[in-house]
């Protein structure tokens, strides 16, 4: 298994109602996981572009996440970016994760942090 194959794996296995797409990387379904939400969360379904390296960065362009934008977009979806760090071992079985990220636009992040803080206040009126 190539660590872009793991990397993809495991963000369908740690997210919420995670899948892989039908064809990852090709034109028929672009980008590499999506979220199927029940219709309570309709409106925070993600489309997500994984991305790895070995590296000690990764550089991410304008124009692909204004791609990866407009394709969610069209599906009722919000994009996000996940890309993660592998340490240099040469076995990609094996190979230590120093970190994962995820990239939102600012504006659902903002949403996310209001959803959660009218949580917060729910549970609170409930003690």
């Amino acid at each position: 298994m190539i660590l872009s194959q793991r990397h993809e794996r495991d963000l369908v296995c740690f997210l919420p109602s995670g899948a892989s797409v039908v064809a990852s990387g090709a034109k028929l379904d672009k980008h590499d996981v999506r979220t199927f939400n029940s219709d309570a969360t309709e409106s925070w379904k993600y489309r997500y572009e994984a991305k790895c390296t070995q590296n000690k960065s990764y550089s991410l362009k304008l124009s692909e996440w204004k791609d990866l934008s407009e394709y969610s977009i069209l599906r009722g979806e919000r994009p996000s970016w996940a890309v993660r760090f592998y340490d240099q071992e040469e076995d990609p079985h094996f190979t230590k994760v120093l970190a994962d990220l995820v990239i939102v636009d600012a504006r659902d992040w903002t949403e996310i942090l209001e959803e959660l803080e009218t949580l917060r206040k729910m549970i609170a009126e409930k003690k």
